[in-house]
């Protein structure tokens, strides 16, 4: 009975540090995207102003903001720490300011802060810039479809897509879907540096996606899909 309790626990002890283990790694790897210096505003716009946040591997978090005079900057520094995909940011400077909120990344240099949702969550909205990178965009234009066969009247299809362009803005797109001939399309222009589209049929029928160049019909990807929401993207690099 001693040998059969004491394997129990060892067993138990070491799926706790597994899994704690596993939560730190995500929690590090959030963390380690995030250190560098992020700009409040799209660099490729050339702003006159340009406030920003640079996150350290230290755990320290530099707020640097336009004093309001010419192009005098001033700075606070407090310390930041993840619990899952939330950080919070203290700012203990004169009064101690804290900032609860969920971060996401729309890509490898754009990130947005966001509202967790719970009451008394003070969050530092917004979408912020990597400093310092050049984003590559495509030099074409590119198609994608999605064709099914005939579908009864009562069956929805939705193909919604989210453009980001190398200037750092975003463009969402929903295309509508042509019963006559049983497919919906988006196209990509020149200049987007990465998308992600979201593809629905409410009675999971069968579709075929194809994505393509427009100039030569060249095909980057298709897949056939059998279910009722879908998801795909893609960086042009």
């Amino acid at each position: 009975m001693k040998i059969i309790l004491k394997f129990t626990f060892t067993v138990l002890l070491l799926i706790i540090i597994t899994s704690c283990s596993s939560d730190d790694g995500d929690t590090n790897e959030l963390q380690t995207q995030l250190i560098g210096k992020w700009l409040f505003e799209n660099p490729n716009s050339s702003p006159d102003i340009n406030n920003s946040f640079t996150f350290t591997s230290s755990g320290n978090v530099i707020y640097s903001y336009w004093t309001g005079s010419e192009t005098n900057y001033d700075s606070e520094t407090g310390t930041f720490s993840f619990d899952e995909d939330i950080i919070t940011m203290v700012f203990p400077d004169d009064v101690s300011l804290t900032y609860v909120q969920k971060v996401v990344f729309i890509n490898d240099n754009t990130i947005e802060f966001q509202s967790t949702g719970v009451s008394g969550d003070n969050a530092y909205e917004g979408v912020y810039f990597r400093d310092g990178v050049e984003l590559t965009g495509s030099e074409k234009e590119y198609r994608i479809e999605f064709t099914t066969g005939d579908l009864e009247s009562w069956v929805s299809v939705g193909l919604e897509t989210t453009l980001d362009f190398t200037d750092r803005t975003q463009k969402v797109i929903n295309s509508e879907f042509d019963r006559t001939n049983n497919i919906v399309t988006v196209e990509v222009p020149k200049n987007v540096n990465h998308f992600k589209l979201k593809f629905y049929i409410e009675d999971s029928s069968t579709a075929n996606m194809k994505f393509y160049a427009l100039d030569n019909n060249a095909l980057i990807h298709k897949e056939t899909i059998n279910k009722q929401e879908y998801e795909y993207e893609y960086t042009f690099e």
